[in-house]
């Protein structure tokens, strides 16, 4: 059974390592393939809930993300606490940054 099981845990790790390579390669256009295997091995793939925060304005980054798939938006607060939608992005491969203020 353990053994079954690290064979399914090692196959999901090989669809993402492969996900991510096509990634890498068809969407952001890197093509050296030490630059590829380097990126891959310092990267995870995530999958965020709707409505989840990724940044918050002012936050320090540790990460650098890019869209796969998915649509992500950018929101301001009012004093009053209204939100008000900023912008968009559904485009795959477009970092994601929170606001530079």
């Amino acid at each position: 059974m353990a053994e079954r099981q690290g064979l399914e845990v090692w196959g999901y790790r090989m669809c993402m390592k492969d996900r991510m390579r096509r990634f890498l390669v068809d969407v952001l256009d890197i093509h050296n393939k030490d630059v590829i295997e380097e990126v891959i091995g310092i990267s995870s793939i995530r999958h965020c809930p709707k409505g989840r925060t990724l940044y918050s304005q002012g936050e320090t980054m540790d990460t650098c993300c890019f869209l796969m798939e998915g649509v992500t938006g950018a929101f301001l607060y009012t004093k009053g606490g209204k939100q008000i939608s900023d912008d968009f992005s559904f485009v795959s491969g477009e970092m994601i940054t929170p606001f530079m203020n």
